[in-house]
């Protein structure tokens, strides 16, 4: 029996460091899989902010290809009411004249669309040719994104 419970206690011992390094092993695995939970988080945010920015700016390249292919319909030049070579905002406007909604591509600064700033560019490569550039920033101007069309006199 005395030797019995000699071995009892050199056996506790043993288990006392076996739970510490247990504790220690899932002390590591819960921290790495915390830190994956923050980083796959973080990465969706990016993501979704992208995306929104991106339909954003294809938002500005579609309105100005409505300005186009209104121009055209109405007879007037392909490029009218669009300011190239310059910074530009896209305004919407209601013709007084025949009460018609739509939209004008004006010299100005970016537009600020809740958390994006939208700049649109315009630059005439030739007389039926005009290259759209849509650049939305976000995140205080740390995060950018650059869509470029080119819009032609398909008329003619």
């Amino acid at each position: 029996m005395f030797m019995l419970n000699k071995r009892k206690k050199r056996n506790t011992g043993q288990s006392l460091i076996e739970v510490i390094i247990v504790v220690g092993i899932m002390t590591i695995l819960y921290t790495s899989i915390t830190n994956l939970n923050s980083y796959s988080i973080k990465i969706g945010t990016l993501n979704k902010q992208k995306i929104e920015a991106g339909g954003v700016a294809q938002q500005a390249l579609e309105r100005i290809r409505n300005i186009r292919d209104t121009n055209l319909k109405n007879g007037y030049d392909f490029d009218k009411d669009i300011n190239t070579n310059t910074s530009n905002k896209i305004v919407s406007y209601k013709d007084s004249s025949n009460l018609k909604k739509g939209f004008k591509l004006v010299p100005g600064n970016e537009e600020i669309l809740g958390n994006f700033k939208r700049q649109t560019t315009a630059e005439k490569i030739s007389n039926e040719e005009i290259k759209i550039t849509a650049t939305v920033k976000w995140a205080n101007d740390k995060k950018e994104i650059k869509i470029s069309n080119y819009l032609t006199n398909w008329k003619q």
